[in-house]
């Protein structure tokens, strides 16, 4: 994905938020690299930060500061903020369908890979500190 057109990663990784919900995990070591990964875009390391980026930006996103001002939440840009929105209004991305891809996202992030964690300690603590303070009760 990092290899691609800034345009490119964008649509690659819309449609990576979108599918989220029901993209089923690896369960063993051989699922997550080579020819049967299943996740292929997080074997190589620029991938993976460019994916956690997104996740990050993801679990900062709050409608109710986007729907109300049309300014994002603390720590996330403009652009990251129609990032996660996508096509569609701020308004629609809220409740159900947020928290969804929320949960989603810490599915991803605690994923039990062959009794190793796919995303390291370091790599995912600050997404499980932002989700802790959800105010969807949830993901929190």
């Amino acid at each position: 994905i990092s290899g691609r057109p800034e345009a490119q990663q964008g649509i690659l990784l819309q449609l990576f938020l979108t599918s989220l919900p029901e993209l089923p995990l690896p369960k063993t070591s051989s699922e997550v690299s080579g020819e049967n990964a299943q996740l292929p875009f997080l074997e190589a390391q620029a991938d993976r930060k460019l994916v956690l980026l997104w996740l990050l930006d993801l679990l900062l996103y709050l409608p109710s500061l986007a729907a109300a001002q049309g300014t994002p939440a603390p720590g996330l840009s403009v652009a990251a903020a129609k990032r996660i929105c996508g096509r569609l209004p701020d308004a629609e991305v809220r409740g159900e369908l947020l928290g969804k891809k929320k949960l989603a996202a810490l599915r991803l992030l605690g994923a039990d890979v062959g009794g190793a964690l796919l995303f390291d300690a370091a790599e995912s603590l600050p997404h499980w500190i932002i989700a802790a303070s959800d105010s969807d009760a949830q993901v929190a």
